[in-house]
């Protein structure tokens, strides 16, 4: 019980933070949804935003995305190539 409290606690201060990126309010649809797909599962990767996508982007697309998180500090990446992972920087 009181773990869940805790992970509950930990997920309002993640989904906080990303609503106070200054950049949150004019942040299209896609971001958005990849944003809080992050938040909600502590990692996405390439290949998981692709399939979010509904949109024909292409990976080079999806990492453009991502260097963008990364420049705002809300997400960084966690090892290379094909088995990168990017996890949500608390």
């Amino acid at each position: 019980m009181q773990s869940k409290v805790f992970e509950e606690k930990e997920l309002l201060g993640r989904i906080e933070k990303l609503h106070s990126v200054p950049y949150w309010k004019t942040m299209d649809t896609l971001d958005k949804k990849l944003l809080h797909y992050l938040v909600n599962n502590e990692e996405l990767t390439i290949k998981k935003a692709l399939k979010l996508s509904s949109k024909k982007l292409t990976a080079e697309a999806i990492r453009l995305r991502f260097q963008k998180y990364m420049g705002l500090g809300i997400m960084k990446k966690v090892g290379n190539f094909k088995s990168a992972k990017y996890i949500f920087v608390n």
